[in-house]
C-alpha cells in the first residue's frame, strides 16, 4: 500500500506541473 501513496504524490506533482 506505501507503493501506491507514493504513486498518488507523483501524480499529484505531475498534476501541479501541468496546471503551471
Amino acid at each position: 500500500e506505501r507503493e501506491k501513496n507514493q504513486r498518488e504524490e507523483l501524480l499529484l506533482l505531475w498534476t501541479q506541473e501541468e496546471i503551471r
